[in-house]
């Protein structure tokens, strides 16, 4: 049978350090269905359209005319899904159908297996949602209907569809136990696969070096998605994939991808060892739990190439981890900066503001260790607002208390394509149960915006003013958040309307905004700013060509 797969990961935005996905899982899927004699076909939807084309006005009609056109003879359409880009996958689906009504339209990934029930209710042109992994349940789907398109599909595990009006629901599909019975990822399928110097120079290509985690996180969806199960590929099929995309396209930096890359620390030793025998000279990012530092294995796994490691932290109170069961030693936090810096390795740290549970107190521990672990180092925190996943605890927990965020079009790398789209607006309004990421939980400390705007603010004062903000929040004995609120309150007299889009602050304004508010509150507290002053001078300095090229960037928007 002929299948077409399409790659609807609509936001591989190459910036600096970025990690670029060319979606294994849908290239792991159609390795499997092309051993057993299936005819695939893979569309990536950026990689044909482009950043500037992708957010035109008309984009899912034309994108989905083109899919049909490539797929010609397909009886599947299988989209893969997320929930930053879920409404515009979906209204690409809605016209393909349209303009096909034969084809059989296939959801699988995250978003849909964690909505399926509500997008069957909602969205009648999806005929069929893939839960969990999909490589043998797509498979078994694919000979059935391929055999008889109206095949009863009650016998297999794993998906949910609509029969005569009526959902239902089959029993889930257990996990693949040896992630080695799996070909590797079908690169041959995605016949654009040419990097650009600037990808191959500044991007981390991801490739998987295993599936699940054992943590339970409040308000993670892996823990559902995997059944709180780790299972690690073998190490020499991992080195096996680097080996050959460094020499089929030029890779030479990779992000081994994975939850928690430390969970078996052998698997990964045994990565490395391999790495050094071979003598790649790659480099390479991975994941890892905060308290995940051991000295000898960050050591071995420098030697071995490893540039950067992301740290999820998510919050600075000890309260707030046991609350959303992250329980991460945050305490070990410097420990860990201390050992990648002595190895060079750089670090970048996630930090989550807005759980339910949070008062002013746990935000401004979180803040603190945002902004104390920015100054140790080649160290880059990065702060987001909560985002309640549909199917998380956290989601299922206060889904009765969720509001459309303040600005909840930049919730989505798409946020210009979904602006035009009347149709992406009216369902998101509609149906916040699946599109909860454009959405904030309610609480009663703080608006629903205020963890989006702290987020934003704070990172870029940490990104450009990291030593000045710290000195000054010394200086000043101040918390983080009171200090928010003061520069909130002093903005708020000196920002033109125009430049304001609904409460958001533009970038160049903040940075031009905190060397006066900074010189204004030093003296209207009447305090030398001291050794503030030299440094704030400095980092002004260093920033100066960005702000200019930003405002160059305002002005030819306006």
């Amino acid at each position: 049978m002929k299948v077409c797969l399409i790659n609807s990961n609509l936001n591989e935005r190459i910036l600096p350090n970025s990690v670029i996905n060319f979606e294994t899982g849908i290239l792991s899927l159609g390795a499997v269905l092309e051993n057993a004699g299936h005819e695939v076909k893979v569309v990536n939807l950026f990689r044909i359209f482009g950043k500037d084309r992708i957010n035109n006005r008309g984009f899912s009609s034309t994108a989905a005319a083109s899919i049909l056109k490539y797929s010609r003879g397909a009886g599947i359409l299988g989209f893969n899904t997320r929930c930053d880009t879920y409404p515009v996958v979906l209204e690409v689906a809605k016209n393909c159908k349209t303009l096909d009504p034969g084809r059989v339209i296939v959801l699988g990934g995250p978003q849909s297996g964690s909505t399926d029930r509500e997008t069957l209710r909602n969205f009648h042109f999806v005929d069929i949602i893939v839960r969990g992994e999909g490589e043998r349940t797509f498979l078994e789907l694919t000979q059935a209907l391929e055999k008889c398109p109206g095949a009863k599909l009650d016998g297999i595990p794993g998906i949910t569809f609509r029969r005569r009006g009526k959902i239902i629901r089959n029993k889930p599909r257990g996990l693949i136990k040896d992630l080695g019975s799996l070909p590797f990822p079908a690169y041959h399928l995605v016949e654009d696969f040419c990097l650009t110097p600037a990808e191959k120079k500044q991007g981390w290509i991801y490739v998987s070096t295993g599936r699940g985690c054992c943590r339970d996180c409040s308000y993670c969806a892996a823990a559902g998605m995997w059944q709180r199960r780790y299972r690690g590929r073998p190490p020499e099929d991992v080195i096996g994939e680097i080996d050959f995309l460094k020499k089929k396209y030029g890779v030479n930096r990779f992000y081994l991808g994975h939850d928690n890359f430390l969970i078996k620390q052998e698997g990964i030793a045994e990565i490395c060892r391999l790495l050094l025998k071979k003598k790649t000279g790659i480099e390479w990012a991975c994941g890892l739990a905060a308290e995940g530092g051991d000295p000898v294995l960050l050591k071995i796994m420098s030697e071995a190439g490893c540039r950067r490691i992301f740290l999820g932290v998510e919050s600075g109170s000890r309260r707030v981890q046991k609350a959303i069961r992250k329980n991460a030693d945050f305490s070990n936090v410097a420990d860990v900066l201390k050992k990648c810096r002595q190895y060079n390795i750089s670090a970048v740290l996630f930090f989550t503001l807005g759980f339910p549970v949070e008062n002013d107190e746990d935000l401004n521990a979180t803040l603190m260790l945002a902004i104390k672990s920015r100054i140790m180092g080649d160290a880059y925190p990065y702060l987001h607002p909560l985002v309640p996943i549909a199917g998380t605890e956290v989601f299922l927990k206060n889904s009765g208390k969720m509001v459309l965020r303040k600005n909840w079009l930049n919730f989505s790398p798409l946020a210009g394509l979904i602006k035009r789209s009347s149709w992406c607006k009216s369902v998101i309004r509609r149906h916040p149960r699946v599109f909860s990421n454009f959405y904030a939980i309610r609480n009663k400390k703080n608006p629903p915006g205020f963890p989006s705007e702290a987020a934003d603010i704070f990172s870029v004062f940490l990104s450009a003013y990291p030593a000045s903000l710290f000195g000054a929040l010394s200086g000043l004995r101040v918390s983080p958040l009171l200090f928010l609120r003061w520069f909130k309150s002093w903005a708020r007299e000196r920002t033109p309307q125009a430049q304001m889009e609904k409460g958001v602050y533009p970038k160049v304004l903040l940075l031009d905004y905190f060397p006066v508010f900074l010189d204004n509150i030093y003296k209207k507290k009447n305090i030398s700013m001291g050794p503030v002053s030299g440094i704030l001078s400095l980092e002004r300095r260093k920033i100066a060509g960005l702000c200019r090229i930003l405002r160059s960037k305002d002005g030819k928007n306006k």
